[in-house]
């Protein structure tokens, strides 16, 4: 017996996605998160556990042994609506930049879904709608780590999760208007980070009250929503002095903006969904376009076939990995000239808010040294970190999973050690130049201890050549944006725990221990004695770890690529 289906009555379909189709994209958007929940679970955690511990209870006793009840509050309940606050901001620009924009160019969902009833308008009401239920599942993560701290009271809960949401709505609605009008990715998502973010971070009364700092930069902390949004919940759980009108001048801001932001990107969803707002590269004519040869991706290309004939070599050293390397710095200081750019300047406001606005309360560290001057040879390692990092993880990654670009190269007489020396040459020039403007800036705010100092780009190369050498062997296993995210988990411990912005022996020992075998501790203890002039055989038992490091990460088996490997033998 042959079942009959009962038909579809697709005009009550259409019209019940054309009703609802903003629920129905944003149950999509949620959906998502079922592929990558334990990143999403484990690194919305563990982040924010991390956060609290280095930030807030590390600090916090520097902070509070230095300015006892300078703050009102004991440091750690001070920070903790920032930090709240501050991974919902964080949250956002994830969001609404790479989700957005990968919607949109990589996968192209927003195309597919606007053929269907539903409407381009309907589709940024579904991505903001679904990226809400991401800051909830985030804020609650932050908020019970604060709660098992005691850094927060479980009725101050009430106050803060909405904040902590509007805040985030008044950063990423405008966040994702703009990400909409992006057509390709040139590295501007990571300047916005950059030069946006970090900025607003920093400069917004999280760790220190705004009133420390020069007047000419009060004006940054008061455009800045997370500003309004950290002043409002110190105000309604901390009791902080403020006019009764000013907690509505803080709701009103934050919700202008998050209303303004949405109506903005549903204008620019539908605009360039219809058509209205095309490409920058559609203004060719037809026949500009038609004569001018399209290069096929080696992804596009059917299977058997090459964009160039493949060599077959035994060989996986040619020697001419300068001919990698030069290609690399050309389209770094090309398309991406800002991008680099902007990189030197991450370290540069650390010093700034930290050294300048936390170090009012702090003082000095130790005997006749600032703690500015402390925490900058420190500031210095991560700058050298950062430049080798980008070009090693981010930047190699791009190249294996999306541009192919490997696959064209080991179609030449290039071998996967050339590619791979050739990309660390990339990052050792990169961590350079973010090195030695870094020394210029300890220069001129009178910093620099020692003649020593001058030692201190050397061996910023030597830290950029053992972090790009391991990263290039990690990042060659990974297959998805979110275990790139597991690279980046591995690097922020690091950088909060290594001794950065307190001395380590504020830990038990057996975690000063397991820090001291951390590479950037290890960097950043080097960089102190060239800086103070403190040169011992320590200092060059740093410098030997390093290599090593080096050396692992060259000789490290890589992970499974697909044709090539980065490093290695050619799988």
């Amino acid at each position: 017996m042959t079942e009959t289906l009962s038909p579809v009555d697709h005009d009550a379909r259409a019209a019940q996605v054309a009703r609802w189709g903003a629920f129905h994209h944003a149950r999509n958007v949620i959906m998502q998160l079922r592929s990558w929940w334990v990143s999403l679970f484990a690194i919305g955690a563990l982040e924010p556990l991390l956060t609290v511990l280095a930030l807030g209870v590390g600090l916090g006793v520097v902070v509070d042994a230095a300015s006892p009840g300078a703050l009102g509050v004991p440091f750690l309940q001070f920070v903790a609506p920032a930090m709240l606050l501050s991974s919902a901001v964080h949250a956002a620009q994830a969001e609404n930049t790479l989700g957005v924009f990968s919607s949109f160019k990589w996968h192209e969902l927003y195309q597919a879904a606007a053929s269907t009833p539903t409407t381009p308008s309907q589709l940024a009401e579904g991505h903001w709608l679904g990226a809400t239920v991401r800051y909830l599942i985030n804020c609650a993560t932050v908020i019970a780590v604060l709660l098992v701290f005691g850094a927060i009271t479980p009725a101050s809960v009430l106050v803060l999760l909405p904040v902590a949401v509007l805040t985030a709505w008044s950063f990423g609605n405008p966040v994702m208007a703009w990400t909409a009008l992006q057509h390709d990715e040139n590295g501007q998502f990571s300047i916005l980070s950059r030069l946006v973010v970090l900025p607003l971070t920093l400069f917004s009364g999280t760790y220190f009250p705004l009133d420390v700092l020069p007047g000419w930069l009060h004006p940054l902390g008061w455009i800045s929503p997370l500003w309004h949004g950290v002043n409002l919940t110190r105000i309604l759980t901390l009791g902080q002095a403020a006019p009764a009108w000013l907690p509505f001048v803080h709701v009103a801001y934050l919700t202008a903006l998050s209303v303004a932001g949405l109506l903005i990107a549903r204008r620019i969803f539908h605009l360039r969904l219809t058509g209205a707002l095309p490409h920058p590269r559609q203004k060719r004519t037809r026949k500009q376009a038609a004569s001018k040869p399209v290069a096929v991706p080696p992804s596009e290309l059917s299977d058997g076939q090459s964009m160039l004939p493949r060599t077959h070599h035994s060989a996986s050293f040619s020697g001419r990995f300068p001919v990698v390397a030069a290609r690399g710095l050309k389209a770094n200081w090309g398309a991406n000239s800002m991008l680099m750019a902007t990189g030197a300047v991450e370290p540069v406001l650390y010093l700034l808010a930290m050294g300048i606005g936390l170090g009012t309360f702090i003082g000095q560290v130790q005997a006749g040294t600032s703690y500015a001057a402390w925490i900058a040879p420190a500031l210095l390692a991560t700058s050298a970190l950062n430049g080798a990092v980008m070009d090693a993880t981010w930047n190699v990654f791009m190249k294996l999973k999306f541009d192919k670009l490997y696959e064209t190269m080991l179609s030449t007489s290039l071998g996967p050690l050339d590619v791979a020396l050739g990309e660390i040459t990339v990052a050792l020039v990169r961590g350079g130049i973010y090195a030695t403007s870094f020394v210029a800036v300890m220069a001129l705010l009178g910093l620099v201890g020692s003649w020593w100092v001058l030692l201190a780009i050397p061996a910023c190369l030597l830290i950029a050549l053992g972090i790009a050498a391991l990263g290039i062997a990690a990042t060659s296993f990974c297959r998805t944006f979110q275990q790139m995210d597991w690279i980046m988990l591995v690097l922020m411990p690091m950088f909060m725990f290594s001794g950065t912005f307190y001395p380590v022996d504020v830990y038990p020992a057996p975690i000063a221990a397991a820090v001291k075998c951390l590479p950037l501790w290890h960097g950043i203890e080097m960089l102190r004695d060239l800086n103070a002039g403190a040169v011992s055989w320590l200092t060059a038992g740093h410098a030997l770890y390093f290599v090593v490091l080096a050396m692992l990460g060259i000789a490290a088996p890589q992970g499974p690529v697909p044709a090539v490997s980065p490093c290695g033998v050619a799988t």
